[in-house]
Parts: C-alpha cells; sequence; structure tokens
C-alpha cells in the first residue's frame, strides 16, 4: 500500500501508528480493516478507513485542507529575549507571535538569569483581535548565581597552575633525557644495557609530558572562557533589575520593580 499526502508536513498514522511523513509505502500488510489518520497543525484530521483484501495492491491520495480557526496570540515576556515553549517545544524568544487553535496549552519559559514559569493558557473561542500574554519572571538569587561563576573561574585558574606546575619540570626531564640517551648511544652503542634503560625512560617522560602538555592547553582554554563568563556576568550584576512578586493588603498580586546600582 502506498500511501501520497502532497504535502511534506503532514504526518501519517495507520491505525494510531505513525509511519511517516508526505508519501509512505508499505511493502506488507495482514489484509483487514485500517484506519489511516492525516495530521498536520493548525489542520483538522484527516480519517479514511479501508480494507485490504489478499494479495491487492492500493495507492491512496489523501489531503488535508480544512483548516482550523486560529486566535492570534502575542507574547510579550520580560526580560525580552526569554525562550518560550509550547506544549515543551521551543518556539522562539520573547517578544513574537503564534496563531494556535482553540484548546489548552502548556506555555513554559526559560531565562538563566530568572526563575522559570509554567501555566496553562486556554483558548476558548476565537476573537477577532489578537490576545496578548504579558507577564514578568521573577529574578533568581543573584548572589548564588555569581558565586557558582566565581567558582568555576578560581577552579579553572588553579586547574591551569598546577598543570603548568607539573607539565614544566617534565619536559625539562624529557629533554634532558633525550640528550643522554643520545651521547650514550653514540658513545656505546644502541646495544648497550644502560642505553636502553636510558631511551626507556625517556619515552616514559615523553608520554607524561605530551598529557601534561595537552592538559595544560585544555586547561587555558577553560581557563579563558571561564574567566570571560565570569567577567561578563559581573558586569550584568551592576545593572541588574530586581523584580519581586508580592501580594497587596487587598489580596491582589502585585509586581515590585527596583534597581541596584553599584560603582
Amino acid at each position: 500500500m502506498s500511501i501520497d499526502t502532497d504535502d511534506e508536513e503532514a504526518s501519517i498514522y495507520l491505525d494510531s501508528r505513525y509511519i511517516g511523513k508526505s508519501k509512505v509505502f508499505i511493502e506488507y500488510l495482514v489484509p483487514g480493516a485500517y484506519l489511516i489518520t492525516l495530521t498536520k497543525e493548525n489542520f483538522l484530521d484527516r480519517n479514511e478507513s479501508i480494507t485490504l483484501i489478499n494479495g491487492e495492491e492500493k495507492e491512496l491520495i489523501l489531503q488535508i485542507r480544512e483548516q482550523k480557526e486560529l486566535q492570534v496570540v502575542d507574547f510579550y515576556i520580560e526580560p525580552l529575549g526569554t525562550k518560550i515553549y509550547i506544549n515543551s517545544v521551543f518556539q522562539g524568544r520573547s517578544p513574537f507571535k503564534k496563531a494556535l487553535a482553540k484548546g489548552n496549552y502548556v506555555i513554559s519559559t526559560k531565562n538563566d538569569l530568572y526563575e522559570n514559569y509554567r501555566y496553562i493558557l486556554s483558548i476558548n473561542e476565537i476573537k477577532k483581535d489578537e490576545t496578548s500574554v504579558v507577564f514578568h519572571l521573577k529574578s533568581k538569587d543573584i548572589n548564588t548565581y555569581f558565586k557558582l561563576k566565581r567558582n568555576l573561574y578560581y577552579a579553572s585558574f588553579w586547574c591551569f597552575t598546577f598543570s603548568m606546575i607539573a607539565t614544566i619540570p617534565l619536559t625539562v626531564f624529557a629533554f634532558e633525557y633525550f640528550y643522554k640517551a643520545g651521547e650514550y648511544v653514540y658513545k656505546y652503542g644502541e646495544d648497550d644495557w644502560k642505553a636502553q634503560q636510558l631511551e626507556k625512560t625517556k619515552n616514559i617522560f615523553y608520554g607524561f609530558a605530551a598529557g601534561f602538555v595537552a592538559n595544560t592547553v585544555l586547561s587555558l582554554a577553560w581557563l579563558i572562557f571561564s574567566a570571560v563568563d565570569y567577567l561578563r556576568t559581573l558586569e550584568k550584576r551592576d545593572f541588574f533589575p530586581i523584580i519581586e512578586y508580592y501580594k497587596s493588603i487587598e489580596g491582589r498580586e502585585e509586581v515590585k520593580i527596583g534597581m541596584k546600582v553599584k560603582i
């Protein structure tokens, strides 16, 4: 059986089992009754019941044409640039607009410096005017966040320092044994027992030195990255808006916005 939808966005299901998009071909099917369902975002599902007999080859051309009524929703979530997910699928960064059909949607947000927020958006009727979703995210514990960045920077600094302390003497010893082994081999020949031991020791030092050099290079890259990240985070702390939620005496939920400037 072959199914052609002529639509790359249409998903095809056979008895609730996903089998592909746009065009699919199934070589063998047990004879019997089947339900084919076509789905596409913001369109009504297309259902088609078929019956296969023994030895039959069936070709189907199906299309989805009936579009759902959509409500335009304007997502304006501060701070701007916050990642917005609808039903756990990333949609974009605030501010942006999305056309949604009737139903319930789980809206979740993600921002490194703010607490994540989730709520249910219910669209019960389609309006001509767009619906707006506007709210502020609550700030995270700033001090803890900056301490983490600072500790990562310190850890990378000491990792690089210890790598340098171990790498330099190992590299010096490796080169020293290289010259000693070369001189001894030149003087007594390669078959001499002491020359062979010097060659083995040189190779061991070379292996350790190469490993520590690689570790030093990686530690330096980590140090540069963590230092830049820490300085950029430190820069944000001086002009960081503090947003707190509270309830008024009347019981209404309100928001208090402040600014901390550090010179």
